[in-house]
């Protein structure tokens, strides 16, 4: 069954061209968030109006067209019964497309115990909004590279491949830089019937294939780093510049930085995922052991900055070619096949003795540590915290008041402070 078609997708475009409060009380703090940014709500009002007059001209009815006309359809000052019979036919349009996910997820769990586990896994991955970024081809094969940075799916990068395909189709022909909008599984006499709807340009693409392999990558939020385990001291610029002369070579900075952390070793992620295979990237060399090849320096046997005339070196591997159009890109599309939870030690509580010091300290990392650690039993500390949050409060730093004042509402809604400090508070207020 096909319920993620293109004109399904219309249809729920068509539902959100207009959007408007629907309370008085919706109305004034929508306005109120225009006048204190010094917007003027009106103006903007009138351009969302313009931008979408087209379209809503099409789809609401022609008892709502004179008041597309003159633009008063999504201002306040719309009569009341107007804008109650907008609402009632907004709401039905809405009602109309959900219906379709609603279809769509009792076909799915009334078949999920009959296609195989992968096509599950696959539906579940969360992908919305993920990008095409290779398609390969081989045999019976079809391999996406996807990169789902912009998805809800924990991966920085995933590889999707699908085995022993029997049939393909879509509207278009599928490419690169397309964009994942929904997907759907159901059952097919040869295998599975995987079915995308994809955007930039629109289309549907469907593919049924006995089995799917699912593969994911992740990137920290920093650039990669060295193994702990293998830490070595890092190179001194006397031994970096003496190198590049013997090299006859200017060494990237991205480069420098890194071999001036660590003279050599792993990567904490050392994957590319090129457009037909996952590279491991392997240990790097130290400088001592860099090898020049005609316009190639080796990093290590597989990888190598490739000098070209008045121009920035380029990463390429021995058996793919290139990999990036420079050091700095290539730390980028580095991956790790393990995900590491970089927000976990914020989670992680201080001895009831370090507390103070964290809050009142310059240590971001304990710091939000020490708040954490007294979410847990507020009552116990609640003196603590109302010193915690005069002492944010009173910063310049704008993101630390913001934390402050972010403090004071979650820990007031909790009842532990006191009158006399939310008195106190009142002093900060706009």
């Amino acid at each position: 069954m096909a319920f993620f078609t293109k004109a399904w997708y219309e249809q729920m475009q068509d539902a959100h061209a207009l959007t408007v409060p629907e309370s008085e009380e919706e109305w004034r703090d929508f306005i109120r968030g225009f006048e204190e940014d010094g917007d003027d709500v009106h103006v903007y009002l009138r351009d969302r109006l313009e931008q979408e007059k087209g379209r809503l001209l099409k789809v609401l009815p022609k008892e709502f067209h004179p008041f597309i006309e003159d633009g008063s359809i999504n201002q306040p000052y719309l009569p009341k019964s107007v804008q109650e019979k907008l609402l009632i036919y907004l709401h039905e349009m809405e009602q109309n497309y959900r219906e379709v996910f609603e279809q769509a997820h009792d076909h799915f769990e009334s078949i999920c115990d009959q296609i195989p586990k992968n096509f599950v896994t696959l539906k579940d991955a969360r992908l919305h909004d993920s990008r095409i970024l290779h398609i390969a081809r081989k045999d019976d094969e079809i391999r996406l590279t996807i990169d789902s940075s912009g998805s809800f799916n924990n991966a920085s990068c995933i590889v999707v491949t699908f085995k022993k395909v029997k049939e393909e189709s879509s509207e278009l022909p599928l490419m690169e830089a397309q964009w994942w909008l929904y997907e759907e599984v159901d059952i097919h006499d040869e295998g599975t019937v995987f079915s995308l709807l994809l955007d930039c340009p629109m289309t549907r693409w469907m593919v049924v294939a006995e089995d799917v392999i699912i593969e994911y990558y992740y990137k920290a939020n920093s650039l990669p780093v060295w193994q702990d385990e293998e830490s070595t001291l890092g190179a001194t610029e006397e031994a970096l510049s003496k190198r590049e002369q013997g090299l006859q070579v200017k060494f990237p900075t991205a480069y420098r930085q890194l071999l001036a952390e660590q003279n050599g070793g792993q990567l904490t992620h050392s994957l590319i995922v090129a457009t037909e295979k996952v590279v491991e990237i392997g240990p790097l060399f130290g400088a001592n052991q860099l090898v020049r090849e005609g316009d190639f320096v080796w990093l290590n046997h597989n990888v190598a900055l490739q000098f070209h005339e008045d121009s920035e070196p380029v990463v390429v591997h021995r058996d793919i070619g290139q990999l990036a159009e420079s050091f700095e890109q290539f730390l980028e599309r580095c991956l790790s096949a393990t995900y590491t939870d970089e927000y976990a030690v914020f989670s992680i509580p201080l001895a009831e003795e370090e507390l103070e010091s964290a809050l009142l300290g310059e240590d971001l990392e304990r710091m939000v540590r020490a708040w954490n650690t007294m979410n847990e039993r507020p009552e116990k500390y609640v003196p603590l915290i109302e010193k915690g949050i005069l002492f944010l409060l009173n910063q310049e730093d704008s993101n630390l008041y913001s934390m402050g004042s972010t403090n004071a509402f979650i820990f007031d809604n909790k009842g532990v402070l006191t009158a006399a400090f939310k008195e106190k508070l009142k002093e900060y207020e706009d």
